[in-house]
């Protein structure tokens, strides 16, 4: 198998070594990132900042994943995702955020991202959520799934708390896509029904979980979906 150990543009054989591709403005972080990426199975392959240059930077080197810090583009950070999403659906985008996952799940989900993980996280942390991305097409981090066997496994009994125990085959369905990243419109596309229909089981799954707004519930479907994957 032919191995190419520098990236170059336009070369046709796939190689050996994932290529990532970094979409940050600070020279220091794109540092300590390359130096903790570069490995047997995976290696950076560039980086670039703003929108113009990392779609330019993309469409050269072509990697397979894009690491994209969200903390360097302020409020752009979605707009950067949702770009990125738009020309390359099958890359892999992986945000790195130094913000609270949880208040950013949903944006960045809806925008295209196909995971996050904190910037403060171990840098262990941060290459196995490059590999598990890689090979899922999705992360979640850790902060993220704390509490999700609970939730969703092993529940109380006595049913006083959501459970999806309790769950119809067609309400498993829909919490399944939501945790996809899809949205009603394109559920109920996959599900050939209305747009209605779709929006009233989401609410009985929010009351069946005992959820009180949309944000709770994607976070939920996305820990189940991340869940799901690794048992």
């Amino acid at each position: 198998m032919t191995t190419v150990q520098n990236c170059p543009a336009g070369v046709a054989v796939r190689p050996r070594k994932r290529r990532i591709m970094l979409v940050n403005s600070s020279p220091v972080v794109v540092k300590g990132l390359t130096q903790v990426l570069d490995q047997d199975d995976m290696q950076v392959c560039g980086d670039a900042i703003g929108l113009s240059e990392s779609m330019d930077a993309i469409r050269a080197q072509q990697p397979d994943l894009a690491i994209v810090d969200i903390s360097s583009h302020g409020g752009a950070g979605t707009d950067v995702v949702r770009a990125i999403r738009t020309e390359f659906p099958k890359l892999v985008i992986l945000v790195l955020s130094m913000h609270d996952e949880s208040f950013y799940a949903e944006y960045m989900l809806r925008a295209g991202a196909s995971g996050f993980v904190a910037l403060n996280d171990p840098t262990d942390q941060l290459v196995l959520a490059v590999r598990r991305s890689l090979d899922t097409g999705m992360y979640v981090s850790g902060k993220i799934a704390e509490g999700i066997v609970s939730r969703f496994v092993d529940n109380s009994q006595s049913g006083t708390k959501g459970s999806m125990r309790f769950f119809s085959d067609r309400e498993f369905e829909v919490f399944d896509y939501i945790g996809q990243g899809m949205s009603v419109r394109q559920i109920a596309e996959k599900l050939n029904r209305s747009i209605k229909t779709i929006e009233a089981h989401r609410e009985n799954i929010k009351k069946k979980l005992h959820l009180d707004t949309t944000a709770e519930l994607l976070r939920n479907a996305i820990h189940w979906v991340e869940y799901r994957r690794e048992v």
